[in-house]
């Protein structure tokens, strides 16, 4: 087990999957996809927890990109380069996020240094965590369909910003000029307040010639 910020990271038991499933759970359509196919996932990856005073607080897999459940396959048709997953969490507490993720990068690391992965979060439900993701080091690249069709963003590991880009800002529940922005070779990568609305800042390389 390891501690980062007051968060408890480890892997999960077979017999503590059940809880994960429930906790899935509370997200609905979002996280139905967990009780088909977490226990098939447990067999193929790595399911991890984050506990809070012992009790589960975030939950998400680690899965290689053959993996054979539905989520998996789903993830590789949309990103097919990726090596390995990180499946869409299950969070109850958007503070646990940050810290969880940087777990699971690490643990990415750790089986392949090189190896690229890649991340999804539910677009219907999965504001509150995306500040989570940036603040471990992801962008957000692209939104597609992923089990049962429900649409995700995409992130990968971010890189710098080039010295020339354009920048664009929108509401980050205005999914669609989102999704047209990353379309058009936008990637999302800070997140900022304004006027108690959450917005997403996206930037793109501009051309050196």
């Amino acid at each position: 087990m390891e501690k980062r910020d007051n968060l408890s990271v480890r892997r999960l038991l077979k017999q503590e999957i059940p809880a994960a499933m429930y906790l899935y759970s509370q997200f609905r359509r979002d996280g139905a996809w967990a009780a088909a196919c977490l226990d098939l996932v447990f067999e193929e990856g790595e399911v991890w927890g984050g506990f809070l005073q012992e009790r589960l607080a975030v939950c998400g897999a680690l899965c290689p990109a053959d993996a054979d459940n539905s989520q998996s396959r789903a993830l590789h048709a949309a990103d097919p380069d990726a090596s390995w997953q990180i499946l869409p969490l299950a969070a109850l507490d958007a503070a646990a996020v940050a810290p969880f993720l940087r777990m699971l990068c690490a643990r990415c690391t750790q089986l392949d240094p090189q190896a690229p992965w890649t991340a999804a979060v539910p677009v219907k439900t999965g504001e509150c965590l995306l500040p989570g993701y940036l603040d471990a080091g992801f962008s957000i690249r692209l939104v597609r369909p992923l089990d049962h069709l429900r649409p995700h963003y995409l992130l990968k590991k971010r890189e710098d910003r080039p010295v020339r880009c354009e920048l664009c800002s929108f509401p980050v529940r205005d999914t669609y000029a989102v999704s047209r922005a990353l379309e058009e070779g936008f990637s999302g990568d800070r997140i900022f307040w304004q006027q108690d609305v959450r917005w997403l800042e996206l930037c793109r390389a501009l051309d050196e010639n």
